[in-house]
């Protein structure tokens, strides 16, 4: 839900964004960090309830990193990051796109 609700603001037309730092965006408002959450569950709760809290972060945790990782193969294959929908996709993982970004910015304010 947070990728798409970041997705959606980050395509505002005022905004004026490429379609990759709109992915971006999204990642960033979708991906909370899990050492904030497992360091409060510790610091707050004691004993058994602490536990709980530690397996909720953790669970949490892997849950969001699996709904990103499918939200993102998707922006992939859509055309929408910088790694062309074409290549395969252990070359997208180990490769560096980012020399792409300005070719991006160009096609867009033509």
């Amino acid at each position: 839900f947070g990728f798409l609700v970041g997705l959606c603001v980050a395509s505002l037309p005022c905004l004026d964004l490429p379609m990759p730092s709109r992915v971006a965006i999204a990642v960033e408002t979708c991906y909370q960090n899990v050492g904030i959450a497992l360091a409060a569950a510790l610091t707050i709760f004691e004993g058994s309830d602490s536990a709980w809290g530690v397996r909720a972060s953790l669970l949490y945790g892997l849950t969001i990193t699996i709904v990103l990782a499918i939200c993102l193969v998707i922006c992939w294959k859509l055309g929408w990051t910088l790694a062309p929908p074409s290549d395969p996709i252990l070359k997208v993982l180990f490769s560096e796109y980012q020399h792409r970004f300005q070719v991006c910015i160009d096609k867009m304010h033509r």
